[in-house]
């Protein structure tokens, strides 16, 4: 489960898609998670949404 995204905390859908939002391609951010109980830091560079998967959405 993710619970914090890019130093922000994240609750629920709404509060994940805020704080994606706020970032761009190409940013590194650090993504907390809780696994097997136990809460992990990670790194990921975002990367850019297809073009066909924004097409479909529509």
């Amino acid at each position: 489960m993710i619970v914090s995204f890019g130093g922000l905390p994240v609750k629920d859908v709404e509060s994940y898609m805020v704080a994606l939002g706020s970032k761009k391609p190409g940013d590194e951010v650090e993504v907390v998670v809780v696994r097997d109980g136990q809460k992990l830091t990670l790194k990921a560079v975002l990367g850019s949404r297809p073009a066909s998967s924004r097409t479909q959405q529509n």
